[in-house]
């Protein structure tokens, strides 16, 4: 399953929040990356382009069947929220 979260990842470590991405993008195509849904290559087109990187800096491929690449996700993502100032698990809901 392809997951999004390097994207927000790069986001946050460069000082940016995801509505700057509404520049590029729609809303609703937002709230599908949030969401993990399928976008079309070109949105990841347009994305690239606007942050200046390559598809494998905001996108990876997540195996959903391997429990401990699902336990490293949340992990990394719980850490992100944190240094930002979120409570973990906030992304959950």
């Amino acid at each position: 399953m392809i997951r999004y979260f390097k994207l927000f990842d790069l986001l946050n470590r460069r000082g940016m929040k995801k509505t700057s991405l509404l520049r590029v993008i729609s809303a609703p195509t937002l709230a599908k990356l949030s969401k993990g849904w399928t976008v079309q290559t070109d949105i990841l087109d347009s994305i690239c382009r606007y942050l200046k990187c390559q598809p494998g800096d905001i996108m990876e491929y997540i195996d959903e069947n391997d429990d401990d690449e699902i336990d490293k996700m949340i992990e990394r993502i719980d850490d992100m929220a944190e240094r930002r100032g979120d409570p973990p698990g906030r992304w959950l809901g």
